[in-house]
């Protein structure tokens, strides 16, 4: 039973420092967890490592611990030459398994550093970054192609190794912008509570048009994910005729719309293709709504033709919100451009009672990546 006891309260004190397992010290004699470190921001951080033991602080400089952690976050004693003199500071090593890459927020500069297997560090610059990277990753076979991708910052190297498998994996994400073409089929639809009766008499059905617009595609961190964001314009022309008794209805509404949708993709990896799929909020704006609703109404004792015109800019809703859904993928034409292609799907909402006709739409997109 003492042994049972004694387990117990063995794994009870463990706790507290299991909870806190992202904050820790560790030195060449020294290893302390259940603490709190205070971030003191990227330069402050990389000088002393800022602990809070129970009612007090203590300060560890590099040369008195190796490394210590925070937020999932780990910094490493290195020693680095700064105006010529090789001098020690805590680095940040970014989330990578091999290489190890590392980041220090310098006073003056910020700067980047590759471990290579010896333990040697070498300093990336803006000149030589890419090279020295291909030359520690050359079993990567599609490395050499995303490299020109990479860009010389924290993020686009968190990006670029942030996954463990990025050797075997062509997609990286990267901040993307281009053009895109494409045709919707737009479909008019009643509200409940019409203004004008008149509207009931007639079969909406789809019309295709064209739309062109340009988009932004911003990654999230190091996921997979990114902010997708487009603005487009379209001009719509809706056409209808019915006949219901001694009246015939005729109604045409010539409309120009700007849509910008605001979206979350997910983007993923099939051979040599990059599927994803997206959805969010959207709002448009009919920046020209010019409609024309004509009844014509023949008396059929005297054959006389009564003809009522009706002019509104409001039988559809100027300003519509709504969601968006939609799925595609993306073909690499090389490192820098590629073609992506989107089946999407629009549901709108009218922002004003005055109105009585709201308009969804079914679009297919075609995207270059500039």
């Amino acid at each position: 039973m003492k042994k049972y006891l004694c387990f117990i309260f063995t794994l009870i004190s463990a706790l507290p420092i299991y909870a806190q397992s992202d904050y820790y010290v560790r030195g060449d004699m020294l290893v302390m967890g259940g603490l709190s470190i205070v971030d003191q921001g990227e330069k402050n951080n990389a000088i002393s490592c800022k602990a809070q033991i129970q009612d007090s602080i203590r300060i560890f400089t590099p040369n008195e611990v190796t490394e210590y952690g925070m937020n999932g976050q780990k910094y490493f004693s290195k020693s680095i030459e700064i105006d010529g003199k090789l001098q020690k500071f805590f680095l940040l090593r970014l989330n990578s398994e091999s290489p190890f890459v590392y980041y220090f927020a310098g006073h003056q500069r910020n700067s980047f550093f590759v471990e290579k297997k010896n333990d040697r560090l070498i300093e990336l610059s803006e000149n030589n970054y890419r090279q020295v990277i291909e030359d520690c990753t050359a079993h990567c076979q599609t490395n050499k192609e995303k490299l020109k991708n990479l860009s010389y910052s924290k993020l686009a190297f968190e990006r670029y190794f942030s996954s463990t498998d990025f050797c075997k994996t062509d997609h990286i994400a990267y901040f993307k912008w281009g053009v895109l073409v494409g045709g919707e089929v737009s479909r008019l639809s009643l509200k409940s509570s019409l203004n004008n009766n008149a509207l009931n008499n007639f079969d909406y059905t789809p019309t295709l048009d064209a739309l062109l617009g340009i988009f932004v595609d911003y990654p999230l961190s190091t996921t997979n994910f990114s902010i997708h964001s487009e603005l487009s314009v379209a001009k719509n022309r809706f056409r209808y005729s019915t006949k219901q008794g001694s009246s015939d209805y005729d109604l045409v509404v010539n409309a120009t719309s700007i849509s910008l949708p605001v979206l979350l993709r997910y983007t993923t990896t099939f051979r040599s293709f990059f599927p994803f799929v997206n959805g969010g909020l959207m709002y448009g704006n009919i920046i020209r709504n010019k409609g024309l609703l004509s009844v014509a109404y023949t008396n059929t004792s005297t054959s006389v033709i009564d003809i009522n015109h009706t002019n509104s800019d409001q039988f559809i809703t100027s300003h519509q919100i709504g969601i968006a859904i939609g799925a595609g993928a993306e073909y690499r034409l090389n490192y820098k451009h590629s073609l992506s292609v989107e089946i999407r799907y629009l549901i709108h909402t009218g922002l004003s009672s005055a109105n009585d006709i709201i308009s969804n739409h079914l679009q297919f997109l075609l995207s270059y990546n500039i």
